[in-house]
């Protein structure tokens, strides 16, 4: 069905998905800053840190809906195998938290020997997370596979999500439960890195690739909304200033406590970026892509 200015319904809900990605990181930073006036505090250590204040909830809502959003844009090419990945991470950043802050909100609710940690009380509710994270990949993964059988898909990058979820689904079910795993849980023992901090790199990771496939030169498809020079310049920068990011994060966090806070409020700032000017220039695309059958 058509609306006023000729849209489909189609183009109208990727209009909207798209956009919303963008809100959602307003919503996410106007809930942070609204917690640092409130407090009259500078900010916490990272924006992973409000988890534990009341802007935890929306911390939370937000990541969730970046992953239902990301989901809903999916389709059947490269560019969509990505964004199933990285909705594969987004619910994991919100449901395994960073360690708390002890001077944040409660000083007298410290982590043992100066280690990070969750305190004892928010344990269940991260551990119910991960219980329903399991339980909803394991579902939306058989539908996946029904459906793609029922549609006679054959493409890989419809396959790799859904085996991806499963394994990452497996994995988490093992750190949080099952012993000798799950010592130290979410600061396993046998990781190298905190499983907080692993699913936000790989959310962001797989996020990266999108506007880097965005900017590769090809040959346009019939319909295919056309990539204008300042287009490809956005999607070129994206994955660049993402990495560029991350090693001023590592290299500048021992010396200065704001590095993580500002990184990843840099590293949000051009997530909404890009999906502000991958919403202007598929505006008027009649047919998403990502929707064209592939094989």
């Amino acid at each position: 069905m058509s609306a006023g200015d000729g849209s489909t319904a189609a183009q109208r809900t990727h209009r909207y998905l798209r956009l919303s990605l963008a809100l959602i990181v307003v919503a996410l930073l106007v809930a942070v800053a609204s917690q640092v006036i409130v407090t009259g505090r500078p900010p916490l250590l990272s924006i992973s840190h409000y988890f534990y204040t009341p802007a935890g909830g929306v911390f939370t809502a937000c990541l969730v809906a970046v992953a239902l959003a990301l989901l809903a844009l999916s389709g059947r090419d490269a560019e969509s195998t990505f964004l199933n990945v990285a909705a594969v991470f987004a619910p994991l950043i919100a449901i395994i938290p960073t360690g708390y802050e002890t001077d944040a909100a409660d000083p007298e609710r410290v982590c043992p020997a100066d280690t990070p940690c969750v305190p004892e009380e928010f344990l269940p509710t991260v551990r119910t997370g991960v219980v329903v994270y399991i339980v909803m990949v394991v579902i939306i993964a058989t539908v996946a596979l029904v459906l793609r059988r029922i549609q006679r898909q054959r493409a890989a990058g419809t396959l790799i999500p859904v085996v991806l979820a499963l394994v990452v689904a497996v994995s988490i079910g093992l750190f949080a439960f099952v012993a000798p795993l799950n010592e130290g849980f979410p600061f396993n023992d046998a990781l190298p890195l905190d499983l907080h901090y692993a699913v936000t790199i790989a959310f962001f990771a797989a996020f990266a690739v999108v506007p880097a496939i965005n900017a590769w030169p090809r040959e346009r498809e019939a319909g295919e909304a056309p990539v204008r020079p300042w287009h490809r310049a956005v999607y070129t920068a994206a994955p660049i200033a993402l990495a560029v990011d991350l090693v001023l994060m590592l290299v500048l966090t021992p010396v200065w406590p704001g590095a993580v806070f500002w990184g990843e409020s840099g590293a949000l700032v051009v997530f909404a970026a890009f999906w502000v000017v991958q919403t202007i220039q598929r505006w008027n695309e009649p047919d998403p892509r990502s929707l064209r059958a592939t094989g």
